[in-house]
């Protein structure tokens, strides 16, 4: 079949497509379409007599009517907010500009993985979410009317040449777009040319257009961009407030190199993926990040599934890490899990755990594993002694640590849990104590009388709540460890601490069963 015949034949097999969908959605009834608000349309190639043909080409004069196609699509569905359109490169990129044409005053979301003619004047001044494909040969200028809308802008395939004036009107007075409530900008470069690029500024030559005007991110909170060289007309160092927290890097060295030179030095986390990195380079680049960041205010330059101070990068499927200890300070310290031990607890499979990175557990016997000791033995009713002693060496010794766990020797926790109780609370100038509270009435003594105590499993509390705890109360006989940390708490930091549920269903006590593993925590009788 010639290349005509078979592009004919494309063009009918489209309109017979859409003839039977539009069928089919008839035969249904109506306000079963009138009430949708998200339309996704995805167009892909199909074979024809073995060889890959894109569904809409067509020679000119047998293309499908777009015009055609957009209204059939709207008189069934008139109340579309979102749109997600994708193409695959083909002809019926057109299809984009023409659903924009008639929903764009409605539009909240636009997902278009083809080229989108951003000055059409029918984009919504309420468009909250754009995520678009850079047209490479013509000019799009930005609607300014949304810049004040948008919540999250995301460019893709943008040339090496992206430049924002490709957005911008010059014959526009205006100077400056802020765009005021934008918390997401992602901008991901093509790479088929990379090869060619040898990182010289390949806008360099735009530096006196691009004094006249300037962009404002004044909410930004993540930045995500790939294969970002040093264009700098792109993002400046002074357009990135200090409401921007998350950095998102992926590609060669030379890339990440220069983002974290224009990246805010109070950044909190960086997420950083190279390509074909080697022990060198590594290093440098670690040392690099060690001069340029404030690590005061860092909480971690990588992110994959938890938080942690310390850099990675991908290699294959290898991660390679530079140790907490690179970047550790005195102010850095996230987290001591303190887990009472005896004799009888299997440290060693603890220590394998991922909380064997924080484990702090506390010993009456010597041994090498024991980084707090309480000289004396303790038995199971003398445990709130116990409890007393690693309280009062955590208020004077780890004054360097801002979160504390306490971990029972049959227990364990989720790991993204923690992680996410610490970046929700870190800095808190408040007390927190994170547990399932109980009640403590015990007439017989003032100080547990009225307490709130969690149960000994699991509890979690901050270095404001160690600040203020009393550790050297006093009372009559033997009482459950986990009322006497309570009534410490109650009777050093008084009603004003923020008591946290925790969430039951990531910690487990005593036994674990998951998908193809159970495990008895308990086995053996401790005490």
């Amino acid at each position: 079949m010639s290349t005509a015949s078979r592009h004919s034949a494309t063009a009918r097999c489209l309109r017979s497509v859409f003839d039977q969908i539009f069928s089919i959605l008839q035969d249904c009834h109506v306000d079963q379409w009138v009430n949708l608000v998200k339309l996704s349309i995805s167009i892909s190639h199909y074979e024809l007599e073995g060889n890959a043909v894109p569904l809409f080409v067509a020679p000119e004069g047998e293309n499908v009517d777009s015009t055609w196609v957009c209204q059939r699509i709207s008189l069934l569905m008139p109340n579309i907010t979102e749109l997600v359109i994708n193409t695959c490169d083909t002809p019926a990129d057109f299809l984009s500009s023409c659903l924009v044409d008639i929903y764009g005053e409605q539009l909240r979301a636009i997902k278009s993985m083809s080229p989108l003619d951003l000055s059409n004047p029918h984009l919504s001044t309420q468009l909250k979410s754009l995520t678009v494909a850079i047209k490479y040969d013509d000019e799009m200028l930005f609607p300014t009317v949304a810049a004040n809308s948008l919540e999250s802008l995301c460019l893709y395939k943008a040339p090496l040449t992206f430049s924002w004036r490709q957005f911008w009107d010059e014959k526009s007075a205006t100077k400056q777009i802020t765009f005021s409530n934008l918390r997401n900008l992602e901008i991901v470069f093509g790479t088929g040319n990379l090869g060619n690029h040898n990182g010289s500024d390949s806008n360099s030559h735009d530096s006196g257009s691009q004094s006249h005007f300037q962009l404002c991110f004044p909410s930004l909170k993540r930045l995500n961009t790939e294969f970002w060289y040093n264009s700098s007309d792109i993002i400046r160092s002074e357009s990135l407030p200090e409401s921007l927290d998350y950095v998102r890097i992926w590609g060669f060295i030379e890339c990440v190199e220069h983002s974290f030179s224009v990246i805010p030095r109070h950044i909190k986390y960086l997420d950083v993926h190279m390509d074909d990195v080697e022990d060198a380079e590594l290093d440098q680049l670690g040392q690099f990040g060690i001069k340029h960041f404030a690590l005061a205010s860092l909480v971690c330059l990588l992110v994959f599934e938890s938080v942690f101070v310390g850099i990675a990068v991908y290699r294959g499927r290898e991660v390679t890490w530079l140790p907490f200890g690179i970047f550790a300070t005195e102010q850095s310290q996230p987290l001591a899990i303190i887990m009472p031990v005896n004799e009888k607890t299997d440290i060693q499979f603890y220590k394998n755990m991922w909380v064997g990175d924080y484990l702090h557990p506390v010993c009456d016997f010597d041994g090498p594993d024991c980084k707090i000791s309480c000289n004396a033995q303790f038995e199971y009713k003398t445990l709130d002694k116990k409890t007393i002693c690693f309280t009062d060496i955590i208020k004077r010794h780890y004054k360097n640590y801002e979160f504390f766990i306490k971990l029972d020797d049959d227990a364990l926790v989720d790991k993204q849990y923690v992680f996410e109780l610490v970046e929700k609370y870190r800095g808190s100038k408040e007390p927190v104590y994170i547990s399932d509270f109980i009640l403590n009435i015990d007439h017989s003594e003032p100080v547990l009388n009225g307490s709130y105590y969690g149960n000994g499993k699991f509890y979690m509390f901050n270095r404001a709540l160690v600040d203020c705890i009393d550790a050297k109360i006093k009372y009559k006989g033997h009482r459950n460890e986990d009322a006497i940390f309570g009534a410490m708490v109650y009777n050093g930091c008084g009603p004003d601490v923020l008591k946290i549920p925790e969430d039951d269903s990531r910690i487990w006590h005593k036994g674990y069963n998951g998908k193809s593993v159970k495990i008895n925590l308990s086995a053996l009788v401790n005490h």
